[in-house]
């Protein structure tokens, strides 16, 4: 398994599906768009190396899983209770490895302004960790106590941190806006330096807000500006200055976020005659500069009861419902399926010349079948599919998303793939579906997850250029490729993304928590190997 999670270091670097860069664990990276939204990454990088067939690559990560053998850390089996002390994360990323070694793959991480409990106090010595020592962390693994992490969970740049980290029970973990362009302040800025310091960006009563979207980033972005209700955070109270990340400039302007960037924020407060949005990284940003998004409410069903295959969704735009005339043929009537409606179907047909309908449960009411992405049972069913295994089945072209136990289909949505569309061929590099925008068909296994993770084009931790910050619920199965959250657009279905497959947020999240491997509460991110689980198989078709 470890053999196929490549420098997962770098692909933290450069986290997106298509053609963006992150910040977090990611496989791919999402490009900028110009209609549809790219893919991303986190965990693992791209491979160097001509990609191997994807039913091969499932039998590598089988392998190296069942070689694997038991972890070398300690193995809790439940989280601890008491309050031993933790090591927590200043840096970019803070790793856990399998041993006391940087030699092998991480096996999971922390994000900054989070810790990881210590499973002992005793540090022990070990490679790749310059000066510093090794501490085994819970529930498996070892953390080197470098520079990027503290045992003071007291540190001013920690505890700032560790001040934004959204409650776990918060859903979605952040709030979202789309860049006009705009600075990130270190404090609170006076009226005068404000003025100073934004004379380079386009002036506020020339920003165009309400728009026609230009690119697949814009379309759930409002015109609204953001007036904040929140008291202003104590890091900031009496003029104070927040501590400074690392990577970021000093002085009251820590970086620019450019027009077509993506940015978090977790709280929204008025100061010096505007309103200010608290990134997550420390800074602040003037919310009249930014488009704040809408959530979507679309989700999908869990299938059981009234609920069974074969079902359809509709996609796209409203779908017309059909019903018989008098003469006994059917037609059109007024009465439409909104967008991303599911339509349970009976299994019946009916050919009336060169069209198709079929039965809906709705008594009388039948749907053309070139209306609706029908889920029916794969015939065949992929092979070595074990009759408890959990897995997950994606159509390319129809956009269905489907869950499945064995043979038991247990929950159903739409999915965005990639704006290309299916790929032309099986056999293409992951550098040939990047540029095309192409979601890889093949049988795969989920390699890493992360809880959230930043999406750029520019292998950096701090890029500059363009960025879509904290991407919720991603999950790499062929880097960088990955099943991730799309906050930025609800044109579920239809293709969008730079090959990664877009999922609603909470679509994004029931998927997230079903799949293994599991990610230990106290992680941010976690890979598939033995101990923490082999990945979840992933079915791509056309």
């Amino acid at each position: 398994m470890m053999r196929r999670l490549v420098a997962l270091a770098a692909l933290m670097a450069t986290a997106s599906c298509g053609a963006q860069s992150v910040t977090a664990p990611e496989p791919a990276r999402e490009p900028p768009l110009a209609s549809a939204s790219a893919p991303s990454t986190s965990p693992p990088p791209p491979d160097a190396a001509v990609d191997p067939p994807a039913d091969a690559a499932v039998d590598a990560l089988e392998a190296d899983a069942a070689a694997d053998g038991s972890p070398t850390a300690p193995d809790a089996t439940a989280a601890a209770t008491d309050a031993r002390p933790e090591i927590g994360s200043l840096g970019y990323i803070t790793w856990i490895y399998r041993g006391a070694s940087r030699a092998g793959q991480p096996i999971g991480f922390i994000r900054p302004g989070t810790a990881v409990t210590l499973a002992s106090t005793t540090a022990v010595a070990g490679a790749g960790c310059g000066g510093a020592r090794w501490y085994a962390v819970e529930p498996r693994g070892f953390v080197c106590a470098d520079s990027s992490t503290t045992l003071n969970l007291a540190d001013p740049l920690y505890a700032a941190l560790h001040q934004l980290i959204p409650p776990p029970d918060r859903f979605p973990s952040y709030r979202y806006a789309y860049s006009l362009g705009a600075p990130m302040y270190g404090r609170i800025p006076s009226r005068q330096e404000q003025q100073a310091a934004e004379r380079k960006f386009f002036p506020l009563d020339k920003l165009v807000r309400d728009r026609k979207p230009r690119s697949g980033y814009e379309e759930l972005a409002t015109s609204e500006i953001l007036h904040g209700d929140d008291p202003v955070p104590s890091l900031f109270a009496g003029g104070a200055e927040a501590p400074r990340m690392h990577g970021f400039d000093k002085g009251l302007v820590r970086r620019t976020i450019p027009e077509g960037s993506l940015m978090s924020f977790v709280a929204a407060f008025e100061a010096e005659g505007r309103t200010w949005l608290l990134t997550p990284d420390l800074t602040l940003v003037p919310s009249d500069r930014v488009r704040p998004f809408r959530v979507t409410s679309f989700h999908g069903v869990e299938i059981g009861g009234e609920v069974q295959l074969p079902l359809a969704w509709t996609r796209g735009t409203p779908k017309p419902k059909f019903r018989r005339g008098d003469d006994g043929k059917l037609t059109e009537s007024s009465d439409t399926w909104p967008p991303r409606t599911v339509v349970l179907l009976t299994g019946q047909s009916v050919q009336q010349g060169a069209l198709t309908f079929l039965e809906t449960r709705e008594p009388g009411v039948f749907v053309r079948d070139a209306d609706a992405s029908v889920v029916r049972v794969p015939d065949p069913m992929p092979t070595r599919v074990a009759d408890d295994e959990k897995w997950i089945d994606f159509s390319i072209g129809k956009g269905t998303f489907t869950l499945w136990v064995g043979k038991t289909p247990v929950f159903s949505t739409l999915a965005s793939p990639g704006a290309g569309s299916t790929p032309p061929r099986g056999n293409m590099t992951n550098e040939e579906l990047v540029r095309g925008s192409h979601t890889p068909l093949g049988i795969y296994r989920i390699e890493y997850k992360t809880r959230t993770t930043t999406m750029s084009p520019e292998a950096t931790p701090n890029p500059e250029k363009h960025w879509i910050a904290d991407v919720g619920y991603t999950q790499y199965f062929r880097p960088p490729f990955a099943i991730h959250m799309a906050y930025w657009h609800e044109d579920f279905g239809n293709p969008k993304s730079g090959g990664c497959i877009n999922l609603s947020p909470q679509d994004a999240r029931r998927v997230f928590e079903w799949t293994a491997p599991s990610v230990p509460d106290e992680w941010s991110g976690a890979a598939s190997y033995a101990a923490n689980g082999l990945g979840t198989k992933v079915v791509i078709r056309r």
